[in-house]
């Protein structure tokens, strides 16, 4: 029997039954974690481990599994999801009222292990999100052809939060966890600046190229709209410097890279134009999303408002270039992170949260700095290390190397 009962913050709720660790194999239930899930040992009577709590999250789900251990079997299992302790449903005393968590499964047969999966919801990467997860376990023996119950126990996931009342247990603090892409798609019509420069950190970080994990390739405009882009797995750039048809293009498929990351993808978006290329956005009508305004104007240098963030860390400030910035931005989402500004104070690098997904956006011209050895260069590699969830380490950086002429007429037209 699967009780439902929808309380605390998450409003849709569901669950997924896995009888034993054979046959949840066979159901296909296979959760491919952003980053490792955590495991919390499961206190039943207090004082001994009868098994695991194991939370983890991908894109979409927050994923909390009860698994036991030897002659135990679970009966029931209680999981309240909220985003504060005082959510957790209690008596006047403090004691939690397990029978209003988020959701409560009845296991008729017992099982050995059983997933409960919530929506992420309002959980972005990097909130915590307050996990109190019970069960009712129980050992048994065959008498007579039937299962009689030897001993049954109630069970706790151990976390570091206990409750205000008398009763014993504890709640879980699980801090949701970004997704870490292992595959990137490079939109491109041409090579910026006529350099094929941006496939040099790539290699640096152990890219080849091809449509697997691990691997990186070209996306053209004949393929924007329609190629589909796994939010798990891939890491979207957009690169600078492109033609006006390409300019053309990315005004007409908005949605198509905004419903990528708001479904949990990664992308980089090199906005600097008017190069070599010609191409413009504000000629093609690019709109960027939540409201962020954008207009060109070329700087000789730029500024960095916080040096102790990862992604600039140890460069000098102010960046000099032949053009240290070709766009300034405004009117940025509350939550975002400024990394480089022009002289006027304005955002021409930065990170914003949309939906499940985050948007590094650029105005520097990173290719033709890269190649030339000017200041804004090193963040090429810095900015695709960091949205790759690598260690940015300055002295591994790869020489600059000019590929030109490499992209095929195929993946130009």
């Amino acid at each position: 029997m699967i009780r439902l009962i929808f309380s605390g913050c998450q409003k849709d709720p569901f669950v997924t039954m896995m009888e034993d660790e054979n046959v949840s194999l066979k159901s296909g239930l296979i959760i491919n974690y952003c980053g490792s899930p955590c495991i919390y040992d499961l206190v039943a009577g207090q004082n001994f481990v009868a098994g695991s709590v194991i939370i983890g999250n991908d894109g979409v789900n927050i994923y909390v599994t009860f698994k036991v251990f030897d002659d135990w079997w679970l009966d029931n299992t209680k999981v309240f999801l909220g985003t504060s302790p005082d959510e957790i449903p209690a008596t006047k005393t403090g004691n939690p009222i397990r029978g209003q968590f988020t959701q409560d499964v009845d296991h008729n047969p017992s099982v050995k292990i059983f997933t409960h999966i919530f929506p992420l919801g309002k959980f972005a990467p990097k909130n915590c999100a307050i996990i109190a997860a019970h069960a009712s376990v129980l050992t048994y023996k065959k008498e007579n052809g039937s299962n009689v119950t030897t001993r049954e126990e109630a069970a706790w996931g151990k976390g570091t939060g206990t409750f205000a009342g008398k009763a014993w247990g504890w709640y879980i603090k699980y801090v949701v966890k970004p997704c870490c892409p292992d595959h990137v798609v490079v939109f491109c019509a041409v090579p910026p600046w006529g350099l094929n420069v941006f496939k040099d950190p790539l290699y640096g970080l152990g890219f080849t190229y091809g449509p697997d994990s691990g691997q990186w390739e070209y996306a053209s405009i004949n393929v924007m709209g329609i190629k589909p882009l796994n939010p798990y797995h891939d890491l979207v750039i957009i690169i600078n410097d492109q033609d006006q048809r390409f300019y053309d293009s990315l005004a007409a498929n908005h949605s198509y890279f905004y419903n990528f990351v708001n479904s949990g993808g990664k992308m980089i978006w090199e906005a600097a134009d008017l190069g070599m290329n010609k191409g413009s956005m504000v000629g093609a009508g690019v709109k960027f999303p939540s409201g962020i305004i954008y207009g060109n104007a070329f700087h000789k240098y730029n500024k960095i408002p916080n040096p102790s963030l990862p992604l600039v860390s140890g460069l000098k400030s102010p960046l000099y270039g032949t053009s240290a910035s070709h766009i300034s931005f405004g009117n940025l989402p509350a939550e975002s992170i400024i990394y480089c500004t022009d002289p006027d104070g304005k955002p021409t690098l930065f990170e914003f949260l949309l939906g499940h997904g985050k948007i590094l956006v650029t105005g520097q011209p990173w290719e033709f700095a890269w190649i030339y050895g000017q200041d804004v260069g090193p963040l090429l590699y810095r900015s695709y290390a960091y949205m790759l969830c690598r260690k940015i380490v300055p002295d591994a950086m790869p020489q600059p190397k000019a590929f030109q002429g490499e992209l095929s007429e195929s993946h130009m037209k």
